[in-house]
C-alpha cells in the first residue's frame, strides 16, 4: 500500500500563495487585454 506524503503548512502556504499570484495575474490581464484570453482558447 502507498501512503500520501503529508502536507505541511508551509508548503500549504506557498501553494495558497501561487494561487493569489496565479488570480492576480488573470485580473491584470483581463483589465490590460480584454480579449486575449478568447484569443489563447
Amino acid at each position: 500500500m502507498k501512503t500520501k506524503a503529508k502536507i505541511t503548512r508551509k508548503d500549504t502556504r506557498e501553494h495558497l500563495a501561487q494561487f493569489h499570484r496565479a488570480c492576480e495575474l488573470v485580473k491584470v490581464i483581463h483589465h490590460y487585454f480584454p480579449g486575449l484570453l478568447s484569443l489563447l482558447k
